[in-house]
């Protein structure tokens, strides 16, 4: 009988170390996914990553008898486990399913080394395990848009796209004033006179550079301007500079369907690590990096190409500019970075798989028995035949015995788990529905500054609370990538989205949330509020971090502005406006 999590490890051998697969580390994840020809979002990579750690606790307690336990964990767990390995790619696969086939982007590589399928005298039977496995066609493979594939890269764009009928004019109507708008970062960068205008003057396509020696707020009018005017949108947000208004800028066009292309690069946090020339303390790298990731996170749900070289970006502008394509028209083109069920909370199914672990663990041992198990299997699906189970853990074991002998831990767990809904091929069975506020329809979202801010428990929810209104509060402690589905959710159920940009944060993370929303045409209500002198002082911020987080301020209020959202000062004010529109 075919067992998806014995074809799995099959696959996967030689993938990490040459043995039978213990796991992998979170590092490793995206590229052993993409070897099985999925395309995760990083978002959802990260998620996967810091639910598995949060997930630690599912090890066997000090001193328990685990020694009949059937465990894949190796002796030194990684940080995603065999089992829940098994887990996240059978969500992948049901997923492909389920929508047929839309997740996978190439065939699955079960040779050991390279990519594709491979070589040898095994090649042929790796692409029929891998069919067999996921139920993958074999499609077309696409570049990595790295920095050393430029040249083949523009060619294949321009012979797909001629290749698959695409028009050559017309992305907007009318001629735009330029091709390409060369955002993000400044000073003192120098990406655009080294990398990107030689690119875009030998290719003879059009550019707006933005870029001056002293930057003021007359400015924003100017550039966005100039942005209207461009039919791409270039942007580079490097670790050089803070960019916190390449931030803002970035999410609001993202969210209104502009054709953008974007190049990151993270921030590194440690002992002398710098930006712009200042010392970088690691509680500024994490406000920028989660900016970042918050901006890759909305590029990947819409399809805009997030590229890690700058070189690889210029050029796959260079090559949609000048063939006149859009956003829709540049994922036909091979080449594109491509993703599917990037809304998709991966990763979830452990939520599922600990929940019912801890139901039916009566002793505490982190062990379930044979008669533990049937109950848990029967909780994932009632209906479910006697044998199946049995053939299930013969398959995820490797052994063949009567219930009384069985003795599961959680990783080995999460692979049954993954086996049995393979085996029924539904997605529902694994599916973790939370029952936490963030599934009920509230009146409003309660975002933006956090940390040790108050203002949600001070002013907001008790002026609330009095005029019967529901709300959502995401501040947490602890917060982690693995609470953005959870967010993103809330943020769609309520009807009204107050984000508060006080002076006592960074907030970056928050100005970009905030300028999506707005983007996307959202009841948004603002407070924005530069940074105090008193916050500046206790962060120590230098002069210029102050200067480029009131710039993200300022970006934030125009953008705001432009679509007339309103805008306030003061919390209460802005909660008394938002009582008064729910009449």
């Amino acid at each position: 009988m075919f067992s998806f999590v014995r074809s799995l490890k099959a696959a996967l051998v030689n993938k990490v170390d040459g043995s039978e697969m213990a796991g992998v580390q979170a590092g490793e994840l995206d590229g052993v996914l993409r070897s099985l020809g999925f395309m995760p979002s990083q978002t959802q990579v990260r998620s996967v990553g810091s639910i598995c750690s949060s997930l630690k606790r599912m090890a066997a307690p000090p001193g328990a008898n685990r020694d009949a336990a059937e465990s894949t964990a190796p002796s030194v767990t990684p940080g995603i486990p065999a089992g829940a390995l098994c887990l996240v790619v059978a969500e992948l696969r049901l997923l492909h399913d389920r929508d047929g086939g839309g997740n996978a982007v190439g065939e699955v590589s079960l040779g050991g080394s390279g990519s594709g399928g491979g070589s040898g005298s095994g090649s042929g039977a790796a692409r029929d395990l891998s069919r067999q496995l996921l139920g993958l066609m074999p499609v077309r493979e696409f570049g990595r848009l790295m920095e050393g594939a430029a040249e083949s890269l523009s060619a294949a764009a321009a012979s797909a796209a001629a290749s698959a009928g695409l028009p050559t004019t017309g992305g907007t109507p009318g001629a735009p004033r330029f091709q390409v708008f060369l955002g993000g970062s400044c000073n003192p960068t120098t990406w655009r006179k080294d990398t990107a205008i030689p690119a875009l003057t030998r290719a003879g396509v059009t550019f707006y550079n933005p870029q001056v020696d002293e930057w003021s707020p007359e400015l924003v009018a100017v550039e966005a301007r100039a942005k209207d005017e461009a039919l791409w949108l270039l942007f580079v947000l490097d670790n050089q500079t803070r960019g916190v208004a390449s931030f803002v800028e970035i999410a609001h066009l993202i969210a209104t369907g502009r054709n953008v292309v974007l190049a990151t690069i993270p921030f590194v946090k440690g002992a002398g690590a710098r930006v712009a020339g200042e010392l970088l303390s690691d509680e500024e790298a994490d406000d920028l990096n989660r900016a970042q990731m918050f901006i890759c996170e909305l590029a990947e749900r819409v399809g805009v190409p997030v590229l890690d070289s700058v070189a690889a970006a210029v050029e796959l502008c260079v090559s949609a500019a000048a063939r006149k394509l859009t956003l829709k028209q540049l994922s036909a083109v091979e080449g594109a970075p491509r993703l599917a069920h990037t809304d998709y909370a991966l990763g979830s199914a452990l939520h599922l798989a600990s929940d019912i672990f801890l139901s039916y663990d009566a002793d505490g041992n982190r062990v379930l028995d044979g008669a533990e198990c049937v109950l848990a299997c029967r909780s994932l699906a009632p209906g479910i035949s006697p044998d199946l189970v049995a053939g299930a853990v013969a398959a995820v074991t490797g052994k063949i015995g009567p219930p009384a002998e069985w003795r599961l831990d959680f990783d080995t767990w999460c692979a049954l788990m993954a086996e049995i809904a393979v085996q029924l091929r539904s997605l529902d069975v694994i599916a973790w529905k939370p029952t936490s506020a963030s599934d009920q329809a509230k009146m409003v979202f309660l975002g933006g500054s956090c940390g040790s801010t108050t203002w949600r428990d001070d002013v907001a929810i008790p002026l609330l609370r009095k005029h019967s209104m529901t709300y959502f509060n995401p501040q947490v402690k602890g917060w982690s990538p693995a609470l953005i589905p959870i967010e993103k959710h809330a943020q769609e159920k309520c009807k009204h989205l107050l984000y508060v940009v006080d002076g006592s944060t960074r907030a970056t993370a928050s100005m970009v949330e905030a300028a999506s929303l707005v983007g996307l045409g959202r009841a948004v209500t603002l407070v924005i509020n530069n940074i105090s002198p008193d916050f500046a002082a206790s962060a120590q911020l230098s002069d210029r971090a102050v200067k480029d987080l009131n710039r993200g301020r300022t970006y934030l209020a125009d953008v705001a502005n432009r679509s007339q959202c309103a805008i306030f000062e003061d919390v209460e004010e802005a909660v008394h406006a938002i009582i008064a529109k729910n009449g």
